[in-house]
């Protein structure tokens, strides 16, 4: 197993204690393979060790098409089939949202899209971050 993926925690904090503004990390994987919940859990730990909002999970379940879109598509019954399937998804809003993120400065918020089940579509707004959070405490 690569060393970085045997103690990633401590990986993710020793890259925190680097001068960088802002650290942005993807996990990949499968529908369902808990990429949200190992996200959560290494945020948590890393909050705990250095500070609270060190680390914040973004979810990318806010980047769904919207059923309006899936309706739009050649097939749109396999479309909602398929719903979570790569191409299901807009990576240019995500990209885009990453950026913003990335280049955001002070203390100004970026909101961050959820996904809301009761309405089964994605919400524009579900969260609002401020960067506070997201730049590292000055003692690191």
């Amino acid at each position: 197993m690569p060393v970085l993926l045997e103690k990633p925690v401590l990986r993710l904090m020793t890259l925190l204690a680097h001068p960088q503004p802002r650290w942005i990390l993807g996990l990949a994987g499968v529908p369902g393979s808990g990429k949200t919940t190992v996200a959560e859990r290494r945020a948590a730990v890393v909050n705990e060790a250095i500070a609270p909002g060190t680390m914040v999970a973004l979810g990318m379940d806010g980047f769904h098409l919207t059923r309006e879109q899936l309706r739009q598509f050649p097939d749109p019954e396999e479309a909602f089939a398929r719903r979570g399937a790569p191409w299901t998804f807009d990576p240019a809003a995500m990209a885009q949202r990453l950026r913003k993120v990335r280049e955001a400065v002070g203390s100004a918020d970026v909101a961050w899209p959820g996904f809301r089940h009761e309405i089964r579509d994605p919400e524009e707004a579900a969260t609002e971050y401020s960067q506070s959070l997201w730049c590292p405490p000055a003692h690191v």
